[in-house]
């Protein structure tokens, strides 16, 4: 699981919308039926096969791949977000080189947990 800190920027109707800590022009919104406010710092948890390619979901998330792991028709990126935070994304059909590369990788909102501070799981 990868867990990504954000901080929510806005609630309404039963959603909750948060940015990125090291991406804040990465924004997603989220249906939340959970007590929380604007401000509060929260990690996002998003499974490796549940990133999707570019143009695809709610949010683009741009990542620097430092290795890829070509396994047939699957491939593990193992990147980095522009503020240092490590990742690791399952992508299907997709080539990328073996050299270090620039990527985007899309963001389901349905496929997305949300955890408070504690670690708590809020969704």
């Amino acid at each position: 699981m990868n867990f990504l800190p954000a901080t929510i920027i806005a609630t309404a109707d039963g959603t909750v919308t948060l940015a990125l800590t090291s991406q804040p022009q990465t924004t997603l919104t989220l249906p939340l039926n959970a007590n929380v406010a604007i401000g509060q710092k929260v990690s996002l948890g998003l499974r490796p096969e549940h990133f999707l390619s570019e143009g695809e979901g709610e949010a683009q998330l741009p990542v620097e791949v430092d290795v890829t792991e070509n396994l047939g028709s699957t491939s593990f990126l193992y990147a980095r977000l522009p503020g240092g935070e490590a990742l690791i994304a399952e992508q299907r059909q997709r080539s990328i080189g073996t050299r270090p590369t620039a990527v985007t990788l899309g963001i389901s909102a349905r496929q997305c947990l949300l955890f408070d501070d504690a670690g708590v799981r809020l969704r």
